[in-house]
């Protein structure tokens, strides 16, 4: 546009080009200015659509944020629960050797053993999953090999017994089970 420095310039152009608009031709006035309308409804549109869309992308944020905390959460409560899982085990293991002869040994095994399936029970609901690597090909990416143990009734390199257990949560590794594997003597030429 043209640098309009002094007053009577800058007013004679507005007043041809009100001539020009209101007077020469009247129905291109009136032409700009439904297309004015219009511009302005679809923009008043447009804007409002990018409200709701800002307004759900905060949603989705404030969702996403809620369930990476709750994934922390039940990150914290599992890396706390294994230990007392492993305790449990090792304590239904000893009480198998010993529960035979005491009756109230018994009822406490039964006791204890309901308690250790609860909470397998509600770790599972939140999306913890045991690894069974029993008669399996070891695979060192879920089992950690504590030992290798010479037989001749299992394959080579097969677990045979399973140390600790390991866990997956949600898809991933949490922890993982030490196992025991075979070193088939037959193979061996043993």
């Amino acid at each position: 546009m043209i640098s309009v420095k002094t007053p009577f310039l800058r007013d004679f152009l507005s007043f041809l080009r009100f001539i020009f608009l209101e007077n020469m031709f009247p129905y291109q006035k009136e032409k700009y200015s439904l297309q004015k309308a219009s511009l302005e409804s679809d923009l008043a549109t447009l804007l409002g659509e990018i409200i709701q869309e800002q307004k759900k992308a905060e949603e989705i944020e404030q969702e996403l944020s809620r369930i990476e905390d709750e994934k922390d959460t039940n990150y914290t409560i599992i890396k706390g629960m294994l230990p007392v899982i492993d305790s449990l085990e090792r304590l239904l293991g000893w009480g198998e050797k010993f529960k035979k002869n005491d009756k109230t040994l018994k009822n406490w095994l039964i006791a204890i053993e309901g308690i250790y399936k609860r909470i397998i029970i509600n770790l599972k609901k939140i999306g913890l999953e045991e690894i069974d690597p029993i008669g399996k090909k070891v695979n060192l990416k879920y089992h950690e090999v504590i030992e290798y143990r010479p037989t001749y009734d299992h394959s080579e390199g097969h677990v045979i017994e399973t140390k600790r257990k390991g866990y997956i949560y949600k898809g991933e590794i949490f922890r993982e089970a030490q196992v025991v594997v075979a070193q088939n003597l037959i193979d061996k030429g043993v």
